[in-house]
Formats: C-alpha cells, sequence, structure tokens
C-alpha cells in the first residue's frame, strides 16, 4: 500500500482506511452508472478487495474530498522497478460533478502529485472496453488505446468483457 495525503486546490486526497468501507461501496454503487460488476462488490469482497491494495506494496486506493464532500475515487498502483509506471485501475466521479471539469481538474491534480514525488516515465489506465465515455474521457486526456485484453472482466453469468489499456502519449 502507498500510503497517499495530499491537498491540492480545494481537494483532499487521502488513502482509503478501514472504517467506512461500506459507505465508500455504496457510493461507488451510486456514482459508477457505467458497469457494478467491475468495482462494486458485495460488502464482503469488497472488504477483500479492500485488504488486497491494504497489503499490496505500490497499490494506491485514494478518496477525494471538496468542502468535506466525497467527490472522487481513485485506485491504481505504481510500477516503480524499471520503468516508473502509473496504472489507474478506476476513476469515479460524483455523477452531479460530471462535465463540469472537475473529472479533469482532479485527473490532472493526482497525475502531477505523483509525477512530481515518483518522476513516472508513463501513465496508463485500463478502462472497460463498453465504457464508451470513460475512453472518451481518458482520449480528451491525450491517452490514446495501446492493446486490448480479452474476457479480462466476467460477469455473474461468465460473459467476458475486454479491457482497454490506453497509455498518454
Amino acid at each position: 500500500m502507498v500510503d497517499i495525503d495530499f491537498e491540492f486546490k480545494d481537494y483532499i486526497v487521502s488513502s482509503v482506511e478501514e472504517d467506512g468501507l461500506e459507505e465508500l461501496n455504496n457510493w461507488i454503487k451510486i456514482n459508477n452508472s457505467e458497469d457494478h460488476t467491475c468495482y462494486s462488490l458485495d460488502s464482503q469482497m469488497f472488504y477483500r478487495r479492500f485488504l488486497e491494495y491494504y497489503v499490496t506494496e505500490n497499490e494506491f486506493f485514494l478518496e477525494l474530498y471538496k468542502n468535506n464532500e466525497l467527490v472522487g475515487v481513485f485506485k491504481g498502483r505504481l510500477e516503480l522497478e524499471n520503468k516508473k509506471e502509473l496504472f489507474i485501475w478506476l476513476f469515479i466521479i460524483k455523477k452531479e460533478l460530471r462535465n463540469e471539469g472537475y473529472g479533469s481538474e482532479i485527473v490532472e491534480g493526482v497525475i502531477e502529485y505523483f509525477m512530481r514525488l515518483y518522476t513516472i516515465d508513463t501513465i496508463k489506465v485500463g478502462v472497460v472496453q463498453n465504457n464508451l465515455e470513460g475512453i472518451s474521457f481518458w482520449n480528451s486526456k491525450g491517452f490514446k488505446v495501446e492493446r486490448m485484453t480479452k474476457d479480462f472482466f466476467q460477469d455473474e453469468e461468465e460473459n467476458g468483457r475486454n479491457l482497454v489499456i490506453m497509455q498518454r502519449q
């Protein structure tokens, strides 16, 4: 786990802690209209995912607050061995703040933090292929499709969905 705590503009960014996981999972369910099965799970599974992040070196799971209100969640990992890489697995912004510039502001603030602290060489993001809005958002931030992993996500019916890996050019 990479322990993170910083501020930029009017945002407070900190690592997710164990207390409040149920509320966070509910927040994700409400604000992740694209695909609940990829990120939001039943409470026990969500707790397992939290533990995986908590005990895994170089993973981060962030809550972003503005005016004492949760406005975003950011999850990913750092690869710092050979090539310094930031990989973003999840970014969800509060529904009411979408298409208002807040998402761009948050992404740039978080990326700038990692670039400054870890001198990142490469930034990648993973997006579910059917999340066209997400792909468009990352594309507008300078990310281009690098490759696709077939059937990366499996749902209850064992239907596979592809993961699109995008890299900032």
